[in-house]
């Protein structure tokens, strides 16, 4: 694979396979947070063990073998490799999403990790991550799961192999480059960090946190190549103020009792002391509580909700925190925090429609189909108060104006809907899209020349000699114009737009009733 286009190069602080399928033959074991030498003995001997089952081809009890090494110590790169060398002999594709995977694509155990991992349960967390890739072996979410928690639990090195593994099925996952691209940053790995958030934006051009990181990290990089020194940066003799003690600093007790000291107050921490393990529910609940504008505190406490079932308190929470955030007085106002918390409550609302229909539709229970109505109220108005946010501070953003616009059309505010899709006209990709929820709109308050005339313009932007065509949203938009025409009387304008749309597709809707209709009024007039 080429070294600019996977997400690390091979340093010499982090190093990995060149062929997954080759199982290491060295035995270097990086002793996982908490891993007695006892421990370490046991799952050495197990780790043997497992290699043996490999080379004769008893992948399956291989697998169950790592899986107990991986869950006990999840710090161990060696442990990782053999896992996925393991799986890649297995299945003698090295893993690709190709198409003897097709039928897995899509299905993933991530809510079981993630679950685990929400209450700390970490050895559980990455027992059931590594079990779901035995049924999937190219399960994005799980193995983005497996590097998230080696991240929270300071283990870089097997972090990025989870993450390198992901990329090695798809490159170009917008997520997994998320991710990528921040635990780079943190390991000073700067260009694969920028070329991370480089796939990104090529996937959503409109994407701001990938160009403000990409922006940031380019001058990270000069600073770090330079030799410069952040802090004498700051200004000659600057002494940065003493953080105060808050309670998700003392809230983690060490196994003597002894609080524990804030990460913060030491410019140098210890390796050691800079893994601070996760706050629980009731600790992050307490933060939260004393300080209602801490994004990361409000985030990982939703998380928490969500895995338990309590989405709705989660999505309440978020749209609480966002609420108060951000702090005008601020320089920033869009933090990469406050646009991961707004992503996690778009996710989680979606999540939450999903699983009430799903339960509506298995049980048709009046209750369960009311709460899947709520779901569906709360879903769209916590969109509509982020993508409201977002306009707001980006006025010049057509992908925010438009969603906005989405979002108040669906609410049945046409009006201020209107104003959303009218400033998100600037982009011609989706002008024709545009142009027919504009029309939607129109004619919902009776402005029905302002509708015809949109309907025109999305006919015309989405017709096959324009360069953004689109064949259902043509057909859409040619429907719309022709059963406006016939409403408002205008039989040649009717006939035309609906004889167009059955030279496309005589089965669409109801388009040939139509047009024996509009024959029939001819007949009797």
């Amino acid at each position: 694979m080429d070294s600019t286009s996977p997400l690390f190069n091979r340093t010499a602080s982090t190093t990995f396979m060149s062929d997954p399928s080759e199982a290491p033959t060295d035995f270097a074991p990086r002793a996982g947070r908490g891993v007695t030498a006892a421990t370490r003995q046991r799952l050495e001997a197990l780790h043997t063990r497992a290699k043996a089952c490999l080379e004769r081809g008893d992948h399956d009890y291989a697998h169950d073998l790592l899986t107990q090494c991986i869950a006990e110590d999840p710090g161990s790169l060696i442990y990782a490799q053999t896992f996925r060398a393991n799986i890649a002999k297995k299945y003698a594709g090295g893993g690709k999403k190709s198409s003897m995977f097709g039928s897995l694509v899509g299905k993933t155990g991530r809510a079981a990790v993630a679950k685990a991992a929400g209450k700390g349960a970490w050895t559980e967390a990455f027992t059931a991550g590594c079990q779901a890739l035995k049924k999937n072996p190219v399960d994005l979410p799980v193995l983005r799961e497996l590097a998230t928690g080696c991240g929270e639990l300071g283990h870089t090195e097997t972090q990025l192999f989870y993450l390198r593994w992901a990329l090695d099925l798809d490159l170009h996952d917008v997520e997994t480059n998320r991710l990528g691209g921040e635990a780079t940053a943190k390991s000073k790995q700067y260009e694969q960090a920028i070329a991370c958030w480089q796939r990104v934006l090529k996937q959503k051009p409109e994407d701001e946190e990938a160009r403000r990181a990409i922006s940031r990290l380019s001058v990270e990089q000069t600073l770090h190549e330079g030799g410069y020194d952040h802090e004498l940066l700051k200004g000659e003799g600057a002494t940065p103020d003493l953080p105060a003690i808050r309670v998700s600093d003392l809230a983690s007790k060490e196994s003597d009792g002894q609080p524990r000291r804030p990460a913060t107050i030491s410019a140098e921490p210890a390796a050691e002391e800079s893994i601070v393990p996760p706050l629980s529910r009731e600790e992050l609940e307490e933060v939260v509580e004393e300080e209602p504008k801490n994004l990361t505190a409000a985030g990982q406490l939703a998380r928490i909700l969500h895995v338990a079932g309590e989405s709705t308190a989660a999505i309440e929470l978020l749209r609480r925190t966002l609420a108060a955030s951000p702090d005008p007085e601020s320089p920033d106002p869009e933090s990469p925090e406050q646009a991961k918390l707004e992503e996690a409550q778009l996710q989680m609302t979606r999540e939450h429609v999903e699983a009430t229909q799903d339960r509506a539709k298995a049980t048709r229970k009046p209750a369960e189909i009311k709460q899947a109505k709520q779901a569906m109220v709360l879903s769209n108005q916590a969109e509509l108060e982020v993508f409201a946010a977002r306009a707001k501070r980006n006025p010049a953003s057509v992908r925010d104006q438009l969603e906005l616009g989405l979002r108040l059309k669906r609410g049945g505010n046409h009006r201020e809907a209107i104003k959303a899709l009218q400033a998100a006209r600037g982009d011609a990709r989706r002008e024709a899209e545009v142009q027919l929820h504009l029309g939607e709109c129109f004619q919902h308050i009776e402005q029905f020349k302002l509708a015809a005339s949109s309907y025109e313009a999305a006919i015309k932007a989405s017709a096959t000699e324009s360069a953004h065509a689109s064949e259902e949203t043509h057909k859409l938009a040619l429907y719309r114009a022709g059963v406006l025409a016939l409403g408002l009387g205008d039989l040649d304008r009717a006939e035309n737009r609906l004889t167009e749309l059955a030279g496309h597709d005589f089965g669409y809707r109801d388009v040939s009733d139509r047009l024996d209709k509009i024959a029939d009024l001819r007949k009797n007039a």
